[in-house]
């Protein structure tokens, strides 16, 4: 501590006194400023400090955040693989499935048939098959010319009977007739309850037409009685 200066002395003691108090005083000051920083920098340090530490959990919950919805994804990858691979192998499953049941209700069809044999998932067929499946294509051809000459008469019935009816048609080469009934619905329905089976074409831009199929002799006969009772 320092003590008072003395009233009583002289003034040359008084300044010497304050000079020595003076001197202490600066010693004292250099001394607190060597051993501790200032309270504006110590507190300047402290912000710094805050700041920093903020940042450093702000760094760490985002990183967190990305691990987390990494090991989400990764979860979601895996259950759908996991989901692809089940809808795989099921639909495998069904389609070996489904191939052993063909083949097996083709072998109890089949029987003990020695021309035909199922060896995995191949027809093994005997030349005999063959054979007589060309016999029935030359038979096919037969019945094919018989066909286009019962429809070509047919079609000269149509057009006697039609043209005698005062019915307008459409010319034809094929195997139907295109006949301008005039309201074809209630003709078409009346013709239904007989048991005549025709069809309207009013989708083909004809309202008033029916399209009536060239059938065997009876067939076509049947159709022309009822168009006379109905036009």
């Amino acid at each position: 501590g320092f003590g008072l200066l003395d009233p009583i002395g002289d003034s040359s003691e008084r300044m010497t006194a304050a000079g020595e108090i003076g001197r202490a005083i600066q010693r004292e000051v250099a001394f607190f400023s060597q051993s501790q920083p200032p309270r504006a920098q110590v507190a300047l340090l402290n912000q710094q400090l805050l700041a920093l530490r903020q940042q450093l959990l702000s760094l760490q919950g985002a990183l967190e955040a990305a691990e987390a919805r990494d090991a989400e994804q990764q979860v979601v990858i895996e259950n759908l693989g996991q989901r692809l691979n089940s809808a795989l192998a099921q639909r495998v499953e069904e389609l070996s499935r489904f191939r052993s049941d063909f083949f097996g209700r083709l072998r109890e069809v089949l029987g003990d048939r020695q021309d035909i044999r199922i060896e995995g998932d191949r027809f093994i067929f005997q030349s005999e098959v063959l054979f007589a499946v060309g016999e029935a294509a030359l038979g096919a051809a037969e019945h094919v010319e018989r066909s286009v000459a019962v429809n070509a008469e047919g079609r000269e019935y149509f057009v006697y009977e039609l043209s005698a009816m005062g019915l307008p048609f459409v010319p034809t080469q094929g195997n139907f007739m295109m006949v301008e009934v005039g309201e074809a619905m209630r003709v078409y329905d009346a013709l239904l309850r007989e048991g005549v089976i025709v069809r309207p074409v009013a989708g083909y831009g004809f309202p008033r037409h029916l399209r009536i199929s060239i059938g065997t002799p009876e067939e076509n006969e049947a159709v022309i009685k009822a168009l006379n009772e109905l036009v």
